[in-house]
């Protein structure tokens, strides 16, 4: 993680990197060893960044939905706890638990 700081600070403008400081980060380890990252900015806590799959991807939370949920872009993440979390992708669920916090 160290190094990937210190490539985007090479490589990165200072703006972005002052921007991408009011961000939270958490990394997950899914079933069959696939691993996703959520990116939450504190300035819009109805949407996240869902980063998997060489992609990144935007949702939204479900208003209606008593449980901590978002949906967009063909993805769905229930919360059951921090640590853990359910991700659905064309019918497909995964189970991840919390690798990293940042």
């Amino acid at each position: 993680m160290r190094y990937l700081i210190a490539a985007l600070s090479l490589t990165v403008p200072t703006p972005v990197l002052a921007q991408s400081a009011d961000v939270d980060q958490i990394s997950y380890l899914c079933d069959h060893d696939n691993v996703v990252e959520l990116l939450a900015a504190t300035e819009d806590p109805e949407q996240i960044t869902l980063r998997a799959f060489s992609r990144d991807r935007i949702l939204k939370k479900v208003a209606e939905d008593p449980d901590f949920q978002y949906e967009g872009e063909g993805y769905s993440i229930v919360f059951r706890t921090l640590e853990v979390i359910k991700l659905t992708s064309e019918g497909v669920t995964m189970t991840c638990h919390a690798d990293s916090i940042d």
